[in-house]
């Protein structure tokens, strides 16, 4: 069973499917679901937090 992030990746999966249903900008969810996606392959996804370390630099 998915547990932290792995739960909030599969949320933030449905408010993009949902927001782009109604047309609703959905830039920010996706941008959430790109870094919880990059933290459960670096293998954090249990955790239930975004890794700040992880993400630091990826602002390109």
């Amino acid at each position: 069973m998915p547990s932290g992030l792995e739960t909030d990746a599969r949320a933030m999966a449905h408010l993009v499917e949902e927001s782009e249903a109604v047309g609703v900008n959905a830039e920010l969810p996706k941008l959430i679901k790109a870094m919880a996606d990059r933290s459960i392959a670096a293998g954090h996804g249990g955790e239930l937090a975004l890794t700040r370390e992880h993400h630091r630099g990826s602002r390109t």
